[in-house]
Order: C-alpha cells, then sequence, then structure tokens
C-alpha cells in the first residue's frame, strides 16, 4: 500500500474500513491500559470512522494480526476550516508489538496522506499537522517533538465536587434560562460559532457536524443542557455530555460542560455563571458526583477565572503540537 508501512511477519496492512470499529476500539484500549489517556467505547469508533469529511479507506491504514486483531492503525482527520487547515487524526500501535519500527511507520504514512490532502485544499489557508496530548504521556510527547513538533496551545481539566456548596448565580432580569429543547438545534448551532468567534482556534461548525456530533452524539445529554435567551433569541448555551465508560477508571461518576458559550454582544451579564449553577445544580440533583470541563489555560475570555470562582480545579493539562506543511509559517498561530 505504501512504501512506509513495513513487512511485519504474521501481519497484513489493509485500508481502514467503517466496519473496523470492533477492531480499533480493542486496539485504542490496549493502548489505553499502557499510555494513559482516555477509553473508548465502540459507538464512538462507529462515529469518528463515520464522518462523512473523511474517507478511511482512502485516509486510513490498519495493521491486521493472524489472529485477527489489529496491530495499529493511522486515520487522518481534517474538518472544516476558514481560518487554517489542521491535520488530526489518530494513530496507536498494540504495546506487545512496539519496539519494531511500526509506530514511525505509521506516522510517517499519516503524516504523508495528510499532507497530500491539506496541498489538495483550494485556498491559501495556513496547514499544520496536529497533535493534542496529555501532559503525562511524556513518551508520546517526546515522539512527537523529536519529529519536528512544537507545543502550541496548553489545555486544563478541571473538576468540581458537587458535594460541595454551589452558590447562586444572579441572570440579567431580562433574560431567561430555560432547558434545552431539540427544536433549539440550528439556534443553538448559531449561538455557539457567534460565542466562539473570537477564541483562539475556534472554527465555525457546520449544521451537519452540528448534529452528527454535538446535539446528535451518543454522549449529548439534553437533560442537563440549558440555554438562555432574550424573548426569541438564544444567546447563552451550556451542553452537556457524559461518559459512563469512564466512571470505573476514574472512581467517580462525572458530566461534562462540552459547550459554555455567551453571544459576543451579551458578555457580562451574568450568564455564564447562571448556565454553570444551574447545570452543577441539575447534575448533582440527578446523582453524579463531579462536574469536569475544558478550558483553554490562556483565554482571553477570563473563562479561568471564573470556573475558578465556582469552585473548579486543576485535573489534568494536555497540549496541542503544531508542525507547519508547505511552508506555513508559524506566525498563523498565536503561541501561547
Amino acid at each position: 500500500m505504501s512504501s512506509h508501512l513495513p513487512l511485519i511477519d504474521s501481519v497484513a496492512w489493509r485500508p481502514l474500513e467503517r466496519s473496523d470499529a470492533p477492531l480499533c476500539t480493542d486496539l485504542w484500549n490496549a493502548c489505553f491500559e499502557a499510555d494513559g489517556g482516555y477509553r473508548m467505547v465502540e459507538e464512538e469508533w462507529v462515529q469518528e470512522l463515520a464522518d462523512p469529511d473523511d474517507d478511511p479507506s482512502q485516509d486510513g491504514v490498519i495493521a491486521i494480526h493472524d489472529d485477527g486483531s489489529a496491530v495499529a492503525v493511522a486515520f487522518v482527520q481534517i474538518p472544516p476550516a476558514t481560518s487554517l487547515w489542521r491535520a488530526a487524526g489518530w494513530g496507536a500501535v498494540r504495546p506487545d508489538h512496539r519496539g519494531r519500527g511500526i509506530g514511525s511507520a505509521v506516522h510517517s504514512w499519516r503524516e504523508a496522506r495528510a499532507t497530500e490532502r491539506l496541498l489538495e485544499m483550494p485556498d491559501d489557508l495556513a496547514k499544520f499537522h496536529w497533535e493534542t496530548l496529555y501532559d503525562t504521556q511524556q513518551e508520546q510527547v517526546a515522539f512527537f517533538v523529536d519529529r519536528g513538533y512544537r507545543p502550541v496551545r496548553h489545555w486544563f481539566e478541571m473538576t468540581r465536587e458537587l458535594s460541595k456548596p454551589i452558590v447562586a448565580a444572579a441572570l440579567d432580569p431580562a433574560l431567561a434560562l430555560v432547558a434545552y429543547e431539540p427544536t433549539m438545534a440550528e439556534a443553538t448551532r448559531q449561538a455557539n460559532n457567534d460565542s466562539f468567534r473570537d477564541h483562539w482556534g475556534s472554527q465555525p461548525v457546520t449544521e451537519e457536524r452540528w448534529r452528527r456530533y454535538y446535539v446528535g452524539g451518543d454522549s449529548f445529554r439534553a437533560d442537563l443542557s440549558s440555554v438562555v435567551m432574550d424573548g426569541d433569541d438564544v444567546v447563552g448555551l451550556l451542553l452537556a455530555g457524559c461518559f459512563p465508560h469512564d466512571f470505573e477508571d476514574k472512581g467517580r461518576t462525572e458530566v461534562w460542560a462540552d459547550i459554555i458559550g455567551t453571544r459576543r454582544g451579551y458578555r457580562n451579564r451574568g450568564i455564564a455563571s447562571a448556565l454553570i449553577v444551574d447545570w452543577m445544580e441539575r447534575v448533582a440533583a440527578a446523582g453524579y458526583q463531579y462536574a469536569i470541563l475544558g478550558v483553554d489555560s490562556a483565554s482571553k475570555t477570563g473563562a479561568l477565572g471564573l470556573y475558578e470562582r465556582h469552585g473548579f480545579q486543576l485535573d489534568k493539562s494536555s497540549t496541542s503540537y503544531g508542525k507547519p506543511v508547505a511552508g506555513s509559517d508559524w506566525s498563523a498561530l498565536e503561541i501561547a
């Protein structure tokens, strides 16, 4: 299939297929046990392999052992972009097959395929290879740094124990906080895109991706999500998500705030605080132990301080690493 892929006894390479979700899940979780990171369930891999913007048969490869298990996988994903292109995706090698050059080969294949796709883009936007890793994954970090990747942005996962008191927050009385309804899908997408226009690295979310990955994903908890309205307009939103397969590994139950956004013209009116407090109260009432969210550690919106004031504390940190493609300049990124 490619000069990048080595010949290995008892192992055959072939194009990745959408039906390979069970194999990818088993491989990924074997790597999780060895490397940390996060566990995945088959439904998540089904969703990744069904992404309409990528074709596994063209953008992925998988190595299958004679015993039927997956030894390695690579899959390039490039989401829609309006400011810069970032080629990310998946790469993994089963722990008991490492040390044979497979990881380097998989990475070379993935990077070469990503470069091909990036060079096909019909615009002059900057182009980068992209990888985000937990800061505890030092072996993987060293692997990418050795291949020319540089740290670009740092992220925090923050948790809040819900057995502790939750302090009320005042919302502008001209506004109303209401539960999310499925009929709000498009209005929340538009509010999200406006809310994050001035956030680092944010790209507008298309209607299809919004319905597939946000309000239509398996992890979405509509019952724990809410919006703030100004008349008939959505001006703030908090979309919740839950991953029960993480509970045993983490030793706790938790619900994520996947998105917390306020339209730019409505900031400083108590919207984010009201959404967070309402969400924590309902998550606690539903019997979960923790609230969890992610934040850009260098966000200029003051989000980090807001979350700290509501009792959130650092749980994990991660870093995004980039590598320019086709002469793209680092100046295209605001490195923090």
